[in-house]
């Protein structure tokens, strides 16, 4: 039983399709953070509102990275149902952690002194 694919050349129309909303979520990102940080800038007090959402997008991106490399991991190791039991294992322990280290940033003394020691902001 031999399955034969044709394979088409692919035109600019066909990589214009594809990677142009591609570029546009970029863009849209991009502009997301212009639009917010211009927005805090016109608050009563500009400075501490646009530090604290530099440190919330820090602290997001703590968690962001790993799960973005996960996606990755998924993508090109998962296989077979064995490898997919495997990389399910290492997400739940992966987003367990995460889920742990928002609560003890959000309601233990550690994170006030994260806060205070780490990121140097005073109350």
């Amino acid at each position: 039983m031999s399955t034969t694919h044709r394979t088409e050349p692919l035109g600019f129309r066909k990589l214009l399709v594809f990677f142009l909303p591609l570029g546009a979520s970029a863009s849209l990102v991009m502009i997301s953070h212009i639009i917010i940080n211009s927005t805090l800038a016109r608050s009563s007090q500009p400075e501490l509102l646009v530090a604290s959402y530099s440190v919330a997008m820090s602290l997001m991106s703590l968690g962001e990275r790993p799960t973005t490399l996960l996606r990755q991991t998924c993508t090109r190791l998962g296989r077979d149902r064995l490898s997919f039991k495997a990389m399910s294992t290492v997400a739940v322990y992966l987003f367990a952690f995460l889920l742990v280290f928002g609560l003890t940033i959000s309601y233990t003394p550690l994170g006030k002194m994260l806060f205070l020691h780490v990121f140097c902001i005073v109350c």
